[in-house]
């Protein structure tokens, strides 16, 4: 059961735009959490739903890795063990963020691997 507040506005609007700048909107239906409501500032963004989701994408920023965000399937997050659903696309590899296990990192010519820090993905990405 969900108990809703008084609405409010945010603090920063979020523009109908990607990353890019190109005019963006939903095909289907999608909801989001309050971080990322928070945080985002375009509507990629808003895909977005877990800390570690936002700390790969500020570490992939900070390191000029050029990237992409795609939505997951949609599905309810576990309060116990709280995994992204948002794939991050880098060249020919995906990384997405799998709660305790870590972020999965699946690349064309390799297995796929598990890391449990951004550090060590922007290093696996970078010797591709």
């Amino acid at each position: 059961m969900y108990q809703l507040g008084e609405l409010s506005y945010l603090s920063q609007p979020i523009d109908n735009k990607d990353g890019e700048g190109d005019s963006q909107g939903f095909r289907i239906h999608r909801w989001t959490y309050r971080l990322a409501l928070q945080r985002a500032k375009n509507l990629k963004e808003l895909f977005l739903e877990t800390e570690p989701e936002w700390r790969l994408y500020e570490d992939l920023k900070a390191a000029g890795i050029s990237f992409d965000i795609e939505p997951g399937a949609v599905k309810v997050i576990a309060s116990d063990d709280p995994a992204g659903r948002a794939w991050f696309v880098v060249n020919n590899s995906r990384i997405q963020y799998r709660g305790i296990a870590g972020y999965l990192l699946r690349a064309m010519y390799h297995e796929d691997r598990y890391f449990s820090r951004t550090i060590d993905v922007i290093r696996a990405l970078s010797a591709e």
